[in-house]
């Protein structure tokens, strides 16, 4: 409930959730940054690139929102 926290979730072909994470805005160095507060990913596809793909949208939603300094 935190403002500006980002969630996301990885969905399988029979809309199951498999992974998640979340991302929450945080001052690191005196300077505007993310925090990953937390991540999961379904046992039986840890190693099947689930847990990649979250981290790269989670990439790509952290500089769209401006709020770091990349």
């Amino acid at each position: 409930a935190e403002p500006g926290t980002l969630h996301l979730a990885a969905i399988d072909d029979f809309g199951t959730v498999v992974g998640c994470a979340t991302l929450v805005r945080r001052d690191w160095q005196d300077a505007p940054a993310w925090q990953l507060r937390g991540m999961a990913v379904d046992d039986s596809l840890r190693g099947t690139g689930v847990g990649r793909a979250l981290l790269e949208t989670a990439e790509s939603h952290a500089r769209a929102a401006r709020h770091s300094r990349q």
